[in-house]
């Protein structure tokens, strides 16, 4: 085949090249007469048609694509926007931004944000800022209110604080704190909701208890492994289903289980079959004579040997070990012979012994008496004699001369055989001896302890006990305040302020828990009482009554600004200052609050730490317009991570190699271009100058802003900045630098 010499022309170095007679445009290659390879992005003959990568499955964006001449870009609804890898959108968080234009709180939700107010605030129509609420003209508080400027502040009585719910009601306050959805039900008393004890209620319960498990809420167990039920107290049996799988036995253990065998079985590799054991085939058996059985073996031996204490060997069975024999006994091979003890004779079983009765059979010599004992006899005699040193004769017993056996209170007579008891002169024979005899007897319980002898009771004495003792003179009393002698004793009283407890003794009155005049605290004393007042409180000039003390008027407070309340007084601080945690100092309120170490050191005025800047310290000092902080934001390539940058609105994260950069989204190219936070070329990201380019109302006036980054100028909201196509709001905003 030939070709035209308008097809193909030859070149300086004699090679051939292919002719399109409309030149191929924007980049497209002619590669065959009159046919261009269009780059990508571009169609037709001669590359001059747009692709719509759009219109193919939305070129893969997630939410919006906008197709542009050559390419397409990926875009997000408001609210949303583009991840690093182009594509995807991610929720943007307007609350972490300074864009949201909230006065005092903002809150984030998917693709859009909405404002609050603090307590004591409400939002105004614009949605957005808030203004302050009514003072204590509306009496909101429920206990004491302090007037400030354009606001109030609620004070609580003693043992009560400002509820954190509303800061108006008064809730008792319990210092360990009321877990568990309990609540505080009075100064330092926590009132548990149900299924929780303890001091702050941190105790769950569990009714039927947790037997293998812990209670971590009210009646839930967790249970331990291998345990189940609701009280943890049920095993997870696994061999309950085909015995686990086992040949013979499965064993069950708290969550797990294994297999075994009977004895003489040996579990197989698989760990699940047995099979027989021949104990005796090999060497380990030990027995002298072995004999297999199923599962097992046993030794054996001959007739006339037993297997010995080790359990194989063979020994000759001692049938005296057994103990046969009633007393002696003499083993022989294969039988035994008993004999008995002197005093005994062999019965005719051939085994027991039966004692001889000298007694009986008269084969003693006793004088008195005889008692047959083991093997032998004992000789006795009868009362009053005692046995004599030969052991079988009975000599009398002196027992008047034996102090042992004298029990005779005064004189004692000996007889053949006993003895009999007299009493001396002026003494009387009784049932219990001797008795002395008084004449007269004695009276008022005395006891003769002598003959004309009387031993008087308690507060009676006399000859015959008929004179009273005056126990009140004689000290012999026990009244430890006031004594009263009566006849025969005494009687105990008290003074003025005492009470008798014990017949005797004397103790203090409480006035304070009888009656008192006191109006509010009583303090008891020895024998009297005296009066006292609450804290905050002085006790009058009359001892009874109690009056308010000013704690401000005294300088007793330590506050920066006191106000003074009955029984107590209330520190407080004026507007655009908060209280400290000592509930006395006072420091500025900056709102929002100062960042990155900023200090508040007047009412919305920061001091700045080295190294950040703008009003409220949010911005690091040397960082570049897409990057807001080098660190403390959740990185997009691990969410595990929060060590990356944190990105202004149009921002986006650099790769992991650079996780403290951000660049423009779409750009991340950028990343790798090093960034002179000194020399930056630009007004802010959309800037490039102020003015030198033609204002959008005139083409003759050079006096608007020159955009960079494909940024649209603002107009005349702001005829010298730029910012984001499609995002003119950012106009109104301040730089972020400047907030």
């Amino acid at each position: 085949m030939s070709t035209g010499p308008t097809d193909i022309v030859r070149n300086s170095t004699h090679v051939f090249a292919a002719i399109c007679k409309q030149p191929c445009l924007n980049g497209g290659r002619c590669v065959r007469p009159d046919t261009c390879n269009c780059p990508t992005g571009y169609i037709g003959k001669t590359c001059a048609s747009d692709r719509n990568e759009c219109a193919t499955r939305n070129g893969g964006c997630a939410q919006v694509c906008r197709n542009t001449r050559g390419s397409f870009r990926c875009t997000c609804h408001t609210g949303f926007v583009l991840d690093g890898n182009g594509l995807t959108c991610s929720d943007h968080d307007e609350c972490k931004t300074s864009f949201h234009g909230c006065q005092q709180k903002c809150q984030n939700h998917r693709g859009s944000y909405i404002c609050g107010c603090y307590d004591g605030y409400t939002l105004t129509e614009d949605a957005r800022t808030c203004r302050d609420v009514d003072d204590c003209a509306s009496n909101p508080c429920q206990q004491n209110c302090i007037d400030l400027v354009n606001g109030y502040q609620c004070t609580c009585h003693l043992g009560y604080k400002v509820s954190e719910d509303d800061n108006t009601t008064c809730d008792a306050m319990c210092p360990q704190g009321c877990g568990n959805g309990g609540y505080c039900e009075s100064p330092g008393i926590c009132s548990c909701a149900e299924g929780w004890s303890g001091h702050s209620c941190e105790t769950p319960l569990c009714g039927a208890g947790c037997v293998q498990g812990e209670c971590v809420q009210p009646d839930i167990c967790i249970c331990t492994s291998g345990w189940e039920g609701d009280a943890c107290d049920s095993d997870v049996n696994e061999c309950a289903s085909e015995n686990g799988g086992c040949d013979h036995i499965c064993i069950n253990s708290p969550g797990s289980f294994e297999c075994d065998c009977h004895t003489g079985y040996l579990l197989s590799e698989n760990g699940q079959s047995c099979s027989d054991h021949d104990e005796c085939s090999d060497d380990g058996h030990g027995c002298e004579f072995c004999e297999n059985t199923a599962g097992s073996y046993r030794c054996i031996c001959p007739d006339g040997f037993v297997i010995g204490p080790d359990g194989k060997t063979c020994e000759d069975i001692d049938e005296c070990s057994s103990s046969p024999c009633q007393q002696g006994c003499s083993n022989i091979p294969g039988s035994f012979n008993c004999s008995c003890e002197p005093g005994f004779v062999l019965d005719a079983n051939g085994l027991d012994c039966s004692d001889i009765d000298e007694c009986t059979l008269n084969q003693h010599a006793c004088e008195q008496g005889c008692v047959n004992t083991y093997s032998w006899y004992t000789c006795t005699c009868n009362n009053g004699y005692r046995l004599g040193s030969d052991g079988t004769s009975c000599p009398d017993v002196d027992e008047c001369a034996d102090k042992n056996l004298n029990d005779c209170p005064q004189e004692c007579v000996n007889t053949v055989g006993g003895h009999q008891c007299k009493c001396f002169s002026g003494f009387a024979q009784t049932e219990e001896g001797c008795q002395a005899v008084c004449q007269p007897s004695c009276a008022n319980d005395g006891i003769c302890v002598a003959p004309g002898m009387c031993k008087c009771s308690n507060g009676w004495t006399g000859n015959s006990c008929n004179e009273d003792v005056n126990e009140c003179e004689d000290g012999t009393n026990t009244c430890s305040h006031i004594c009263n002698n009566v006849d025969g004793g005494f009687l105990c009283s008290c003074q003025v302020g005492y009470e008798l407890i014990n017949s005797h003794e004397c103790v203090d009155i409480n006035e304070c828990e009888v009656s008192n005049k006191c109006q509010s605290g009583c303090e008891n004393t020895e024998g009297s009482y005296v009066c006292t007042c609450e804290t905050g409180y002085m006790l009058d000039t009359n001892g009874f009554s109690c009056s308010d003390h000013d704690e401000c008027a005294a300088g007793e407070h330590g506050c920066d600004y006191c106000a003074n309340t009955l029984g107590s007084y209330s520190c407080f601080c004026p507007e655009n200052y908060y209280m400290e945690l000592d509930g006395k100092t006072c420091s500025p309120v900056c709102d929002p609050p100062c960042e990155n170490g900023g200090l508040c050191t007047a009412p919305n005025t920061c001091n700045c730490t080295d190294g950040w800047r703008g009003k409220r310290c949010g911005w690091e000092a040397k960082v570049n317009h897409w990057t807001r902080n080098t660190t403390g934001c959740q990185c997009y390539f691990d969410n595990t991570r929060f060590d990356c940058a944190c990105c202004v609105l149009g921002g986006c994260q650099c790769d992991s190699a650079r996780s403290n950069q951000c660049v423009q989204c779409g750009y991340g190219h950028t990343c790798t271009e090093e960034y002179d936070a000194e020399n930056r070329m630009g007004i802010d990201a959309w800037t490039l100058t102020e003015s030198g380019c033609p204002c959008l109302d005139s083409d003759n006036n050079y006096g608007c802003a020159c955009c960079r980054n494909r940024g649209c100028a603002c107009g005349k909201t702001a005829p010298n900045r730029c910012t984001q196509c499609g995002l003119p709001f950012m106009c109104y905003l301040k730089k972020p630098w400047e907030e």
